[in-house]
């Protein structure tokens, strides 16, 4: 199972007076790299942290841009850039490789306080309609904060419409009746879908869909990616499945649709997920079980 890992990062980032204007702030004197020295040798291994992006996420631009922070002892992100785009590509369904390039985010006046990130972007144009995978080779050179004890780290995503289920958690004791499902784009949930949306041995399990701390009302839908659930009674997550019907809209397209284009087969005109036992694992903050969708990057990918 693909891990993300979570960093705090120390210290605080600030503009240096000598940068050149497209160069990110660098780390204070005392947590790593050198002010205004955009050539300085990284740090080993270079740091990186997941900003955005979803693991499974659907409706992704054919430039990728997935987002990442680095550590602040890394050094600048001149010094680091060539190191990640070494070690960075997108790879398609046939395993075939697509440099990406690091393009630096400057978000100093849309997000103040913000640390600096950048986005590996495609070098040429992604498949659009394809599954896609992002792959960062880990070695001594660098790591991804998190899954340092990993070989390649890998995010897959389809670059079209494909409204599915991509993540599931339980609440542990604070709230055993309480259930979280994360999909892969924006989807419209009926008040009905409760009794679908997630079954125990085959019997619905959903008590009602939550808008807050409210029910929603028999005739009321919500718009959203993350689903909040009513339990019936505790669920038991190695026997649970999940159940969305095809004909649900998505962003673009219908499940149904969006199943077509990404090649997945319905079951009984639904879209359904069961995760073997093995395949939950402790949440990360310690409270209830998490799933997560994975999907292999191809073998032989050149």
């Amino acid at each position: 199972m693909y891990r993300i890992g979570i960093l705090v990062v120390s210290g605080i980032l600030s503009l240096a007076c000598a940068q050149a204007p497209d160069e990110p702030p660098a780390p204070k004197a005392g947590t790593g790299g050198s002010p205004g020295v955009s050539n300085a040798a990284p740090a080993r291994p270079v740091g990186l942290l997941p900003r955005s992006g979803r693991r499974g996420g659907t409706n992704v631009d054919t430039s990728g841009l997935f987002g990442f922070s680095w550590t602040p002892t890394s050094g600048t992100l001149a010094a680091i850039t060539p190191v990640i785009e070494a070690r960075a590509a997108y790879v398609d369904e046939a395993g075939a490789r697509v440099a990406a390039e690091v393009v630096f985010e400057d978000v100093s006046k849309t997000e103040p306080g913000t640390e600096p990130y950048f986005r590996l972007r495609a070098k040429t144009p992604l498949e659009p309609d394809r599954w896609h995978w992002l792959v960062l080779e880990q070695d001594a050179e660098l790591r991804v904060v998190g899954a340092e004890h990993g070989g390649a780290w890998s995010v897959h995503f389809f670059t079209g419409s494909f409204p599915h289920l991509v993540a599931a958690r339980t609440s542990g004791e604070k709230d055993p009746l309480l259930m979280y499902l994360d999909f892969s784009e924006p989807l419209t949930v009926t008040a009905g879908d409760a009794a679908r949306l997630v079954t125990q041995r085959g019997v619905a399990a959903g008590s009602c869909v939550l808008r807050g701390i409210e029910c929603l009302g028999q005739r009321e839908s919500v718009v959203t990616e993350g689903v909040q659930l009513r339990l019936r009674a505790p669920l038991d997550p190695a026997t649970a499945a999940f159940e969305v019907p095809g004909a649900t809209d998505g962003s673009g397209r219908t499940v149904l649709e969006g199943a077509a284009a990404a090649g997945v087969l319905l079951t009984g005109g639904a879209l359904v997920v069961a995760p073997p036992a093995d395949a939950w694992r402790a949440c990360a903050d310690g409270a209830g079980q998490c799933w997560e969708e994975t999907r292999d990057v191809p073998a032989g990918s050149r």
